[in-house]
């Protein structure tokens, strides 16, 4: 069952969301130990949660149990812990709830815990769930593999089966990269579509937004009709939708003109991803759409890549200085990952002239790709793999020199971070399978504000290409 499917059983009263908490909890203890997907949990107070009512029994998915990320979405009274193990042991206890939370607990979730995230999204390598503090996640088609990050936690519990829908965020791809590997869907809204406050008005000068990783592109659509939405003291949101974003599952979208891209300027795409995209752009063809072999020409220009690398160190070196009154004490290079030293050093290093520069830079790049959806090519979607392969061993992004790693880290998601610099839609959809059974994700980009488009042709796909019978060897039964 996904989300809607539960949430309607508990509703009509065929299950109690008691038995639904009791459930999630069954198939966590019976599958987690195997996969490591959950750091933090609060399964009594979940139970409690849904014995007492203490939930929103008037929300569209009240009672259905889900996770929240470890990373940037504090809860008022719970641990933030962000990876680290300094934070870890200390225990910080957060202060206040983010809107994300708020709107979750409104839409009527029941949170089980904390799903594992790297390092402060960074770590010794953001792509990855392998972690000092907590060590690595597993991916559920097989265990050797790679979960990918930075919502790999997540997305190993959705694909598992311990919980239909789980939070996720996303700064580079680390909602639709573990979806993709997980075989599952991730949807990243356009910027502003849901709020980072109270703490935050943005995060990661706008690359990021919060998110939800699915089953179901019908789930992807409700949990973003819950978490969207403008909230006091936010300095821009996006457009409101025309109608809520899950009446637009099964709603015509049309004949669109659709360009897909299946290559690097420099690196190798596998043959899977290839044939991925291929597949999907022939069903989009079959469905009526014009579907040519076109991506914008400022898509992979590498000095955006670059500078998205520095205001990502920036922002980390101001959320770590914030932290270190709280822990009393200067960060020092044994406090954490290798990764996440280097990238607070040069953080700490970059002027504000510098980041001024850098974020000038970005919005220019911003526009130069955000033309091809509007006035230059006028393309509707853009159709490309998730990652440039299927998801890698475990250490395969962690361990070795640094250098090393972040070179066969950034081929791999070469697909991914344009969309978040430019602030638009996009999501992974599982559309295909290796022959030895591996997930491969495709990824749709559409223009800003542009997710009831998305929506309309991923339940299109989903359709023509369903996956929602297929399940890794450990889903919890």
């Amino acid at each position: 069952m996904d989300a809607i499917e539960t949430a309607g059983l508990i509703r009509s009263g065929r299950m109690s969301a008691c038995e639904a908490v009791e459930e999630a909890i069954r198939r966590a203890k019976r599958t987690d130990h195997q996969i490591n997907a959950i750091v933090w949990q609060r399964f009594d107070a979940a139970l409690e949660d849904a014995r007492t009512g203490r939930f929103n029994e008037a929300g569209p998915l009240a009672g259905v149990p889900t996770l929240l990320k470890d990373f940037a979405t504090p809860v008022a009274g719970e641990p933030e812990i962000e990876g680290n193990r300094i934070l870890r042991d200390l225990g910080l206890i957060a202060a206040v709830d983010s809107n994300v939370v708020a709107r979750l607990r409104k839409g009527g979730l029941i949170s089980l815990g904390r799903s594992h995230s790297p390092e402060f999204a960074v770590g010794k390598a953001g792509a990855a769930c392998e972690t000092e503090a907590f060590g690595v996640t597993r991916n559920p088609w097989r265990a050797e593999l790679s979960t990918m990050g930075s919502s790999g936690g997540a997305a190993a519990a959705v694909a598992a089966g311990i919980v239909p829908v789980a939070h996720g965020n996303d700064a580079g791809g680390s909602i639709r990269m573990p979806a993709s590997a997980c075989g599952i869907v991730g949807l990243k809204p356009s910027r502003g579509r849901i709020s980072w406050g109270p703490l935050a008005g943005e995060v990661r000068n706008g690359a990021a937004t919060q998110g939800m990783l699915t089953r179901t592109v019908r789930d992807a659509a409700l949990t973003l009709d819950i978490l969207s939405g403008y909230e006091p003291g936010d300095h821009y949101t996006a457009p409101p939708p025309e109608r809520p974003f899950l009446e637009e599952v099964g709603r015509d979208p049309g004949s669109q003109r659709i360009g897909f891209c299946t290559s690097l300027p420099e690196g190798r795409v596998d043959p899977a991803c290839v044939a991925a995209v291929e597949k999907a752009a022939s069903s989009l063809s079959a469905l009526g759409h014009h579907v040519e072999r076109a991506h914008p020409d400022a898509y992979f220009e590498r000095q955006a890549l670059l500078n998205h690398r520095s205001y990502v160190g920036a922002c980390l070196a101001s959320t770590l200085d914030g932290y270190q009154t709280r822990i009393g004490r200067a960060w020092t290079a044994d406090d954490m990952e290798d990764g996440s030293w280097l990238a607070y050093q040069q953080g700490k290093a970059l002027s504000a002239a510098d980041y001024l520069r850098i974020v000038r830079e970005t919005n220019q790049y911003a526009r130069r790709l955000a033309s091809w959806w509007e006035r230059d090519a006028g393309f509707d979607l853009l159709v490309t793999p998730t990652l440039s392969g299927p998801p890698p061993a475990l250490g395969y992004l962690t361990e070795g020199d640094y250098s090393e790693r972040r070179n066969r880290s950034r081929n791999l998601v070469a697909f991914t971070v344009q969309s978040n610099i430019s602030g638009q839609p996009a999501i992974s959809l599982p559309l295909h399978w290796t022959d030895d059974d591996i997930p491969i994700g495709v990824q749709l980009v559409a223009r800003f504000a542009g997710e009831a488009l998305l929506i309309r042709v991923a339940a299109q796909l989903e359709q023509a290409l369903p996956w929602a019978d297929r399940h890794p060897p450990i889903y919890a039964e």
